[in-house]
């Protein structure tokens, strides 16, 4: 089976880095889903959002104020302005709207 590589990085430290089959971010031109094997690009953050990653069976959730996304072969970087991993989505939210 084939995994994503991934890194979230704000200014606060390392948000997360491992291994997922899924991952979600919010783009500046709507959300963007990638799996193992995804194209390789650069794109911009929203200026706030909820990042969703699937790692071993369940959702992990990080609040999201802007960025950078680069999707490469061997990596998926996001560079967040700011980041927040909430125990579940609604309380990633809550740190997204403050």
């Amino acid at each position: 089976m084939s995994v994503l590589h991934v890194v979230i990085i704000s200014p606060e430290g390392v948000a997360y880095e491992g291994e997922c089959s899924e991952a979600y971010f919010p783009a500046e031109k709507g959300p963007i889903g990638i799996l193992p094997g995804h194209t390789t690009f650069i794109a911009p953050l929203a200026e706030k959002g909820i990042a969703r990653i699937k790692s071993e069976g369940r959702y992990l959730y990080f609040g999201i104020k802007g960025g950078a996304l680069q999707v490469r072969e061997d990596k998926t970087i996001c560079l967040a302005l700011s980041c927040f991993q909430g125990k579940n989505e609604e309380e990633a939210k809550t740190f997204v709207n403050s």
